[in-house]
């Protein structure tokens, strides 16, 4: 008996009753012949299968249920076709390969005319998208360019690796099939096919295939009709038909369906729930909403569908919000890059790739990073030669140092870069001991070679060159050859070993992806050895190979339960039905509509293979909505495009739309029994009155005479419920849930309080006062507009600070002029009447921490703010270092320095650290040399420790000419030159040699002198531990000077004290500065001398390890384009060294400083009382710091540059929030 096609309409959206009852019958009698049900979705079947066992009847017979893709996959197994070959990540690059060995061969004579180019991985992609398009689509008839290579291309594919090439799975398939004369397997025993509603775009592949297995067994489609008076097949709302048959009245039921009454074609009401939103992007937060509200009265078994296009994009937000509500839907799959493990493996690997190859902050992550925990014997496989308890370790710090030193940015020659520098002597700081800091620095360099020997095979050849330099395997400290793990000889033994050193016992969790990622590995190299393709087994290729296996593998499956909650896109909701079904996103800006092009085929092409429709998304689109508007008895539209004008409805909504009205008013608005208190709204948008939802609402307030706005909060989530008890605490409303920390309510308080605290700061004079006095000393939380640096001319005011009635004294504004004051630091504001605030300030002594030493930078911190202090020194809670593109400052700074120390080391043989004896002892203009010969000296400095100036980059040219004025090529042929002293002075080093050529009459006896926890003392008997170098120590020849006393100078001495010294001193720090312009000249002086503890510290640590010495000057010499030694002078020496060859002399102490027990006629020394007050201001910042006063005080240029200005919040009110580099 000959097979028929029949056709039923059936009513939109709802399973039909009758078929569900005959799969009922079927499971429940075996005597009946069972029917196969291809489903119009996966999401279809799978709840048609979920109705089935819900059900309690016997087993579900599943291979009776499939949809079209996997009635393909049933069909493939019966006719015994090959295996099917994967179309991943790994399949593309096999199949790349195959299409470029087949260009070289000439089989791409048109796309590919000279074999000797590289056939781009682009093409492969574009034939793969054209070929799958046309075995789709059942296209065998055109003969483009490039097509009959590529096929044979999969042909050959498929007959290597004994499998079957998805691109050209259903032709195939098909083709078998015709050849067929008796029924697949799949349809044994079948009554007939039921084929549900389908897509109108319905592919030409899937028509063929169906048409085909209607040769052996009836097929009854049954098709949503459609309710357009006409052209529902034109539009898309009525199901793809096989062929143009009449549909079947009751009478011409097919024998094996189960009689029923047939549903003509009718417009059938449905009830759609306008849900209006102000805004887009509030789709999300209304549907958990409405289902927050719809749980309660639903029953336990009810099922949700939320419908959103872009689904992808948002599953995260989706998830996050239905978990808030208790609903859970279904996991999303996971690719194995997500896995932490396969992170850090495919970091490794690839840490020689790209532009940031072998940068610092990679090579820090890689020796950071703990997912990848390896046993000792990774790097560790022989003890060290001369220290056996050594083991290579990266040292942060170390990294960090020598990338700012020698200016390693990633990328191409970095590694070079790398091993050189690590290799290099060891120069530790000061302040670090010297062994510490050579095993530090071996054990990096150990730990660097160790992780480049094991992963040799991933690097370049000339990269692996490095390697068998031996000179670079030296250990940096000890001098003895590092001994190293065996080099893998390729990329997989380099994997393997990885693999095999992974401390497993501590990582078993971690191990499933892993091992999947060997497992689909190994089947990839398989196939390449069966397909003939050439193998990458060394360098960047293998590693690229190895990520790109990565990027699109499944995680292993893991075990998920999710509650009766189904996201889905319009398309992948295709006969599905729900207790509610919510439409979301349905805008034009989150439903693309647009048909995609084929490459190669012009518009005629596509027109006469009917190719590339620009209507087919937009009739699907239609087809699908259609049907979900019909899926539940409630269905709710959240729709922003009535409200938001900026916000346009898809196209299929838009038509919708010009159908539906709403209600004449707000109360004949139709709402769902869960939904009856919502609120309405309207606008010329809507045609009438629909069921709204606002994020939050105004409302008007009348409080006695006076009527304020009040913001009401919508929501009901944890965010909306914080935000409500904020508002009620604001209103000073007994909370609906109480905070988890009852103080924490006025943390917002802090911001505005501390503002309110700087804005109340006294700043004008009082009538009758020269200055702001000491007394109002504890309402300054900040410095604010205070002035502490004097400017170029001095101190300003008729009466000077030193000739003040009271001293010290806070400055103040008088008329336009704001005074100058004493610096004030450590400020001590009065506590607040709450403690709470003042605790979480600071203020409550809680934060004590005995501190045995400090260093005068240390010092100057916790003066800045000690909340600095506490969080960056302390807590360590600074940012983390990231390198820049430009030489770091601090590089610069060391520079100067030590190529200074060089200078002095070469001419005068003094050594850092060490004293010189000043008797026969000369400065270096003095000392006879050429000025030519002594830049030799700092140019050999800087091309030992400065490589990177060799370099032909931007930073390298420019920050060349700063130091020492050379082009490139002038430099490389001083650095081969035998002359070393043929250069005169230039640049920024050439410039300081010329200015130390000035300096005739002071002479440098120390560099980088030690304090080495020096104790010194204050007048009050207090005692402080001090560290720390003071750059540069020079002593003054004065021939009428006298033998002196042996004694430490007192610090109240003056010109008229009976003690007198011996040699008189002058401490000078170093700045490198940028410029300085002439107006900025002796800035960074000034602040040194008022501002910071440095200078005043140094000065008397000299005087008190050196007995009989004076230090009669302290200054900064500021080394910039020009340099200018500025030197702070005492009173009783100014006339003696005026113009006298020891630098600028200046006098700014002279009219600011006194000691606190004298009046305004004030006799003693102002250079030593600053002295003494510079003292006194570092032992009470010591003091408030030990005794846990940790409180912020906010400054715009403090906090512009503070490292942990998140941490504290205070920095948006003072203006300190700006970024900087």
């Amino acid at each position: 008996m000959e097979s028929t096609l029949t056709l039923e309409h059936i009513p939109p959206g709802q399973f039909p009753d009758w078929l569900f009852d005959q799969l009922c019958e079927q499971v429940v009698d075996p005597r009946l012949a069972p029917v196969l049900i291809i489903h119009s979705s996966d999401a279809a079947r799978t709840e048609t299968l979920h109705r089935l066992e819900s059900a309690n009847i016997g087993p579900i017979d599943r291979s009776r249920h499939h949809t079209l893709s996997s009635l393909w996959k049933s069909l493939h197994a019966d006719l015994r076709l090959p295996r099917l070959l994967s179309l991943n990540a790994k399949g593309h690059r096999l199949l790349h390969v195959e299409c470029e060995l087949a260009a070289k061969r000439g089989e791409f004579p048109l796309l590919h005319p000279t074999t000797e180019h590289r056939w781009g991985e682009g093409r492969t992609r574009a034939l793969a998208r054209l070929v799958q398009t046309f075995d789709v689509e059942d296209v065998r008839s055109w003969e483009g360019p490039g097509l009959a290579g590529f096929y044979n291309c999969l042909k050959r594919m498929g007959r290597e690796l004994n499998g079957l090439h998805p691109l050209i799975h259903r032709r195939t398939l098909i083709d078998e099939l015709e050849r067929k004369e008796s029924a697949p397997f799949t349809l044994m025993g079948v009554a007939g096919i039921v084929l549900m509603n389908q897509l109108p775009t319905l592919s030409k592949s899937d028509r063929r295939l169906l048409l085909i297995l209607n040769r052996f067994t009836d097929i009854h489609q049954l098709c949503q009709h459609g309710d357009a008076s006409i052209g529902n097949h034109r539009l898309g709302l009525h199901g793809a038909i096989l062929e143009d048959v009449h549909p079947c009245t009751e009478d011409r039921i097919p024998n094996w369906l189960k009689a029923h009454q047939i549903w003509k074609p009718a417009s059938i009401e449905h009830a759609v729930t306008r849900l209006l939103v102000p805004t887009r992007g509030l789709d999300i937060a209304a549907t958990a909403e409405l289902l927050r509200d719809w749980t309660l009265s639903s029953a336990p078994n009810s099922s949700v569908v939320i419908i959103d296009p872009g689904k992808a994009d948002r599953l995260g937000r989706w998830h996050r919000a239905l978990a808030e509500i208790g609903l859970r839907p279904p996991a999303p799959p996971l690719t194995l890059k997500t896995s932490s493990t396969i992170h850090w493996l495919g970091e490794l690997l690839s840490i020689g790739l790209g532009s940031e190859a072998w940068s610092m902050s990679r090579i820090r992550a890689i020796g950071s990073q703990r997912s990848l925990r390896f046993v000792d014997e990774w790097l560790h496989t022989e003890m060290h030669p001369s220290v056996p308890k050594w083991a290579p370790k990266l040292d942060p710090q170390r990294i960090e140092s020598l990338a700012r030193t020698w200016h390693i940015l990633g990328g191409y020659g970095a590694l070079s870069r790398w091993l050189h520098a690590l290799a290099s002597p060891v120069y530790p700081a000061p302040w670090q001991e010297v062994e510490e800091a050579g095993m530090k620095a071996e054990c990096t360099q150990w730990w660097f070679l160790s992780l480049l020997s094991r992963l040799s095979p991933l690097l370049t050849s000339g990269e692996r060159a490095l390697l068998d330099e031996s000179d670079l395997h030296i250990g940096c400290h000890t001098g003895k050859k590092l001994p190293l793990p065996p080099a893998p000889s390729d990329g997989e033994l380099c994997l393997n070993q990885l693999l095999i050193h992974l401390d497993e016992s501590s990582m078993i969790r971690e191990l499933s992806p892993l091992k999947l990622l060997v497992e689909e590995k190994e089947k990839f190299r398989k196939s390449q050895e069966i397909l003939g393709h050439p193998r990458s087994l060394l360098g960047p290729q293998w590693v690229e190979g190895l990520l790109g296996l990565i990027e699109d593998l499944p995680s292993p499956p893991a075990f998920d339960s999710g509650d009766n909650i189904r996201i889905l896109t319009p398309t992948e909701a295709l006969g599905t039905s729900s207790d509610i079904v919510i439409l979301t996103h349905l805008t034009a800006s989150n439903w693309s509509l647009r048909a995609d092009t084929l490459p190669w085929l012009s518009e005629a092409d596509c027109k006469l293979l009917n190719l590339g429709r620009s209507d087919a998304p937009l009739r699907d689109a239609r087809h699908a909505l259609h049907h979900l508007v019909h899926a539940s008895s409630t269905v709710i539209l959240v729709d922003p495009t009535g409200l938001d004008e900026n916000t346009q409805p898809a196209a299929p909504l838009a038509e919708w739309l010009s159908t539906y009205s709403g209600a004449d008013a707000s109360d004949l608005v139709s709402k769902p029994a869960f939904l009856q208190d919502w609120s309405t709204a309207t606008s010329d948008r809507t045609r009438g009155h629909h069921l709204s939802w606002f994020p939050n609402t105004v409302s008007m307030v009348e409080v006695g005479d006076s009527t304020r706005a009040e913001l009401q909060i919508s929501g009901r989530g944890f965010r909306e419920d914080r935000q409500r008890v904020g508002q009620q605490f604001l209103k000073s409303q007994l909370p609906t849930s109480p905070p988890l920390n009852p103080l924490a309510i006025t943390i917002p308080m802090d911001g505005e309080l501390m503002a309110d605290r700087l804005r109340r700061q006294p700043r004008e004079i009082q009538p009758g006062d020269d200055y702001i006095g000491m007394d109002m000393h504890a309402r300054f939380v900040g410095l604010g507009d205070m002035k502490i640096v004097p400017g170029r001319g001095g101190a300003g005011g008729e009466i000077k600070p030193r000739n003040a009635e009271g001293w010290p004294v806070l400055g103040g504004k008088a008329g336009r002029n704001q005074l100058l004051a004493i610096d004030p630091r450590p400020l001590r504001p009065r506590q607040t009447s709450l403690p709470v605030f003042d605790e979480r300030n600071g203020q409550s002594e809680k934060a004590k921490h005995k501190r045995k030493t400090w260093s005068a930078s240390r010092l100057q911190q916790w003066q800045k703010c000690p909340r600095q202090g506490w969080l960056e020194r302390r807590l360590n809670a600074g940012l983390m270092e990231q390198q820049e593109e430009d030489l770091d400052a601090r590089i610069r700074g060391d520079l100067i320095h030590k190529s200074l120390g060089s200078l002095f080391e070469n001419v005068f043989t003094m050594v850092e650290g060490e004293v010189r004896d000043s008797t026969e002892a000369t400065s270096l203009a003095n000392s006879g040399q050429s000025m030519e010969n002594m830049f030799s000296y700092i140019l050999d400095y800087v091309a030992e420790h400065a490589p990177w100036l060799e370099r032909d980059d931007a930073t390298a040219a420019q920050r060349r000419y700063d130091l020492i004025g050379l082009s490139k090529q002038i430099w490389l042929d001083w650095l081969a030159s035998s002359d070393s002293g043929s250069l005169s002075p230039s640049g920024r080093l050439g410039n300081m040699l010329q200015a130390e050529m000035r300096l005739y009459n002071s002479v440098p006896i120390s560099l980088e002198w030690s304090l080495d926890r020096m104790e010194i003392s204050h007048p009050d008997g207090r005692k402080m531990s001090l560290t720390g170098y003071i750059d540069r120590v020079d002593v003054l020849h004065n021939p009428g000077l006298q033998a002196g006393d042996e004694s430490v100078a007192p610090l109240d001495w003056n010109s008229s004290s009976e003690w007198k010294p011996k040699r008189l001193i002058v401490i000078r720090d170093i700045k490198s500065v940028d410029g300085p312009s002439k107006d900025h000249v002796g800035d960074r002086h000034r602040k040194a001398l008022f501002d910071e503890l440095q200078l005043g510290l140094y000065a008397r640590c000299w005087e008190i390890a050196n007995p009989g010495d004076l230090v009669v000057g302290v200054g900064i010499s500021e080394v910039g384009m020009k340099t200018s030694h500025s030197i702070e002078i005492s009173p009783a020496f100014v006339d003696l060294f005026e113009d006298n060859g020891i630098g600028k002399l200046t006098t700014f102490t002279h009219q600011t400083h006194r000691f606190p027990n004298e009046d305004s006629e004030a006799e003693s020394d102002p250079f030593r009382a600053w002295m003494a007050e510079r003292l006194t201001t570092a032992f009470d910042v010591a003091e408030g710091a030990e005794s846990g006063l940790v409180h912020a005080t906010p400054e715009e240029s403090t906090c512009t540059w503070c490292r942990v200005k998140e941490a504290c919040g205070f920095a948006p009110i003072v203006g300190g929030d700006s970024s900087w580099n």
